[in-house]
């Protein structure tokens, strides 16, 4: 039994070492490829970076504000893989490769399942257009790096946003317009640049508009994203009508419909955020690394600060969460299985598996 046990472990340990320099030599690869088709500036990048320190009872929360563009890793990887390795727990926006955006064995599911914003057009292709247009778009890349940072040091990670965490089934039927802003984006940049939604020699996806075109001082990303998804489409397509000139109008009802929902869950995403930070407190972990949008660090802070306030704000929408989200806070650790990526994987035997949260 012990030699069993011996060979077990030191079959981990290598496991482990080869993750970490998988993880390495990738990094080294992404960021040569960034720098050679680089989008943001380095300016543009600093403007959008913040630490704070938080702390609840003597768990030690590390925030860092960023925009989450592949540029920030440019400037700051240093800074966000030595955060993370000294972490028990990484708390993120969402890890594509967890929440199967880029598991290849969810094709066939998600064949089956209909848009219900356009007939004929299956979860799968827009799963298959969110992959393709993904550099356009800047959501799935960086918060890839992040989960690989975070298996490269073997660390867990939670997930609580209200608006993101969820499965892909969800994901891609309240935000089927990746499809469409991502690959329109990419072919109009003359209207774009023209409207002054252009920026450096971006091609600008629904993030890259929030995180630089709307300054601070002019518009936060959470109050652009009150705005709601279709009223920002809308908006859009005032000045580049080919974004949206193929959304039937039925879909643009039905979003109509949602869109009071989809703007409580946005108000409610700091005091989610809060919360969960709160819980993994109570369970045990020491030393959190929380790596969210930078306009999120104030408000959350904030909620950190009077817990009460965001509990008594969750609870009079609970009727949203529930009919909306009601699965937000979710908890990862590496385990073995097989991994079925599309993308680069810190390894083909370990993937993401939810753990229960033990107080």
């Amino acid at each position: 039994m012990e030699q069993f046990i011996g060979v077990a472990k030191s079959a981990a340990e290598s496991l482990g070492k080869d993750v970490f320099e998988k993880v390495s030599e990738h990094s080294i690869k992404f960021d040569k490829e960034i720098t050679e088709t680089r989008v943001y500036s380095k300016e543009e990048v600093r403007e959008r970076w913040q630490t704070r320190e938080w702390k609840i009872g003597d768990t030690i929360i590390q925030a860092i504000g960023v925009s989450h563009v592949p540029e920030t890793f440019l400037e700051f990887r240093q800074e966000i893989e030595q955060a993370i390795q000294e972490s028990d727990v990484v708390v993120n926006e969402f890890a594509p490769e967890a929440l199967g955006f880029y598991d290849k064995t969810s094709a066939d599911r998600l064949r089956g399942i209909e848009s219900k914003f356009r007939k004929g057009y299956n979860l799968e292709q827009l799963r298959q257009k969110f992959n393709e247009y993904e550099r356009q778009s800047n959501m799935g890349i960086f918060q890839h790096e992040i989960e690989l940072l975070a298996a490269k040091y073997d660390k867990d990670m939670a997930l609580a946003d209200l608006a993101w965490s969820k499965d892909p089934e969800d994901l891609l039927q309240g935000e089927y317009l990746y499809d469409y802003w991502a690959k329109q984006a990419a072919e109009n940049k003359a209207l774009l640049k023209k409207a002054g939604l252009y920026t450096s020699a971006a091609v600008l996806g629904i993030v890259g508009l929030v995180d630089f075109v709307n300054k601070p001082q002019s518009m936060s990303r959470r109050k652009f994203l009150n705005l709601g998804l279709m009223a920002g489409a809308a908006a859009i397509a005032g000045v580049t009508p080919k974004i949206t000139e193929t959304l039937p109008q039925s879909a643009f009802e039905e979003s109509m419909k949602i869109k009071d929902d989809q703007n409580e869950l946005v108000r409610l995403r700091d005091a989610k955020l809060a919360e969960a930070l709160q819980q993994l407190s109570k369970a045990g972990y020491k030393k959190i690394v929380f790596i969210y949008g930078m306009g999120h660090l104030e408000p959350v802070e904030k909620y950190l600060g009077t817990p009460e306030k965001g509990a008594s704000e969750l609870a009079a929408s609970k009727h949203v969460i529930e009919r909306n989200n009601p699965d937000a806070f979710r908890l990862y650790r590496q385990s073995y299985g097989n991994n079925h990526s599309e993308r680069f994987v810190a390894s083909e035997k370990k993937v993401w598996k939810r753990i229960p949260l033990v107080k």
